[in-house]
């Protein structure tokens, strides 16, 4: 398995340059950045699943995605009118609104000026980029063909962001239907089911076995409310931090593969976005 490491090292002109990189050891992490023509002088691991309060504040508050495309048009714009590359990140900084988005260009800029690559700039930002946006950006600025591949990248991301608002549209009314047979059957065991419940114990009828586990679910929220909010507090946590995990990410997409019928979607459907882009 691979791990991620943080590095700092020497270029040829004696600069020092920062990023990071993928490697199965911390040796194996030195050899890559001495192959790259590199003098490596400080290489750390990154803890994926270390516990950060930013981290969380980034998963429960991203940058929208429609503004991330506004974000990689502009940037094309101005790759395409051969601007600098550090005015660039000051005109692009000075233009957006977002700020996070604007905190993040920052970033880009310092890494920029202390001689990053623009993949290990982008990198550093995986909420933000994806695994994908950064390989096209590195692949765009190894081949020289920076503008071209930030337009065919502006293509890819309004395809995904069509594709991921007709998804929305088609489930927001299942999911409407859902919320309200949830409230429904919150009301029924608070309100509905006590009072008959009383009615046909003053009567000395026995309650049958679907009325009496809704009572005794009404007097497990009643009593121990907290544990509830706890748990669904805890689950809320953990799907929000956690599973954005590589090694999470990992287990949950071999499960959602192995399982029947519906697992078959998943690498159809990654083989026809590698045909189509």
């Amino acid at each position: 398995m691979k791990y991620s490491y943080s590095y700092q090292a020497l270029n040829d002109e004696g600069n020092t340059i920062s990023g990071t990189l993928n490697a199965v050891s911390k040796d194996a992490a030195n050899n890559t950045l001495l192959n790259m023509g590199f003098l490596p002088y400080k290489i750390k691991k990154i803890n994926t699943l270390s516990f950060s309060w930013l981290g969380i504040f980034n998963k429960f508050n991203p940058v929208n995605f429609r503004d991330l495309i506004i974000f990689t048009k502009q940037f094309k714009t101005l790759v395409n009118a051969g601007v600098s590359m550090m005015e660039i990140w000051q005109i692009m900084e000075s233009q957006t609104e977002d700020k996070k988005l604007k905190t993040i260009i920052q970033s880009i800029s310092k890494e920029i000026k202390e001689g990053s690559s623009l993949y290990n700039a982008f990198k550093k930002h995986p909420q933000t980029f994806s695994v994908l946006y950064c390989s096209i950006i590195q692949a765009g600025e190894s081949s020289g063909a920076l503008p071209s591949v930030l337009a065919r990248l502006t293509d890819i991301m309004e395809h995904d962001y069509k594709i991921k608002s007709d998804i929305k549209s088609a489930l927001r009314y299942p999911a409407f239907v859902i919320m309200f047979l949830i409230i429904a059957f919150m009301i029924q065991i608070t309100f509905v089911i006590p009072r008959f419940a009383k009615v046909f114990e003053s009567r000395g009828v026995a309650l049958p076995l679907p009325t009496r586990m809704c009572i005794e679910m009404y007097n497990f929220i009643h009593n121990y409310w907290y544990i509830v909010l706890i748990v669904i507090a805890g689950t809320a946590l953990f799907l929000f931090v956690y599973l954005k995990a590589d090694r999470i990410k990992y287990l949950r997409d071999l499960l959602l593969i192995k399982l029947p019928i519906f697992g078959s979607f998943r690498p159809r459907n990654f083989k026809l976005r590698n045909l189509q882009y």
